[in-house]
């Protein structure tokens, strides 16, 4: 086997890595942690490079203690300079109400300004993880409009902080194949925006009493149920 460089970040903590390893000295490792985002390179630049997107930023703080992350974001909001802001997200999907639309909720936070927003989209076979897309592109063309500098954006599925710096998003630079997924749509926008504005993705538990958290599922909730009315 060779050595490779896999570049490491974990979505929880922020905590980042470059193991210059064989694949089957680290794999079991690498693959127990559901929060660890990694990809291999050839060359320790490349695994550098990819680290250094920063969209995350390292934290003590436990993504399953409510009342440290509810403290935590509450002193993020209490910090914002007038070129910086939040939004938190999510999504939701219930079939036996409408099972053609996926449900986006988010609220837009500022120094001095909260509104909470909500919208509808296709799920295209992601269910509520559409929703989800969804809510954060919407927080990020409010933020683009406002011309500001750095976006904090809560979540909770660890997926959307690795598709944003490119794992598990197929991209197939040789033809076209592929540039419709809703994955890969994600990542161009992060990539774009990103050279705009400095994005920095906070995981935090689904359904743990996460304030704004639990204000953005029910705001999801609201799209798909009110639908058409």
């Amino acid at each position: 086997m060779v050595k490779r460089y896999y570049a490491m970040i974990d979505a929880n903590t922020g905590k980042t890595d470059v193991r210059h390893e064989e694949w089957d000295n680290i794999k079991t490792e690498f693959q127990s942690k559901s929060s660890l985002i990694y990809k291999v390179f050839n060359t320790e630049k490349e695994a550098n490079d990819f680290i250094n997107q920063g969209y995350i930023e390292e934290s003590d703080i436990d993504p399953d203690d409510n009342e440290a992350v509810n403290k935590e974001i509450e002193d993020r909001i209490a910090s914002l300079t007038d070129d910086e802001a939040i939004i938190a997200t999510d999504g939701s999907y219930m079939e036996d109400v409408n099972k053609d639309i996926a449900g986006a909720g988010w609220i837009e936070i500022t120094k001095d300004h909260k509104e909470p927003k909500n919208d509808t989209c296709a799920p295209e076979g992601m269910r509520n993880v559409a929703g989800k897309i969804k809510a954060i592109e919407k927080g990020i063309e409010w933020a683009r409009s406002k011309g500001f500098k750095r976006l904090d954006i809560y979540f909770d599925y660890a997926g959307l902080v690795g598709w944003a710096y490119g794992y598990n998003v197929h991209i197939n630079k040789k033809n076209d194949k592929g540039k419709n997924d809703l994955r890969v749509k994600y990542y161009n926008l992060i990539k774009e925006t990103s050279k705009h504005m400095k994005l920095v993705f906070h995981k935090v538990s689904a359904h743990t009493n996460v304030k704004y958290n639990e204000e953005a599922d029910r705001l999801a909730k609201e799209a798909v149920e009110n639908y058409g009315k």
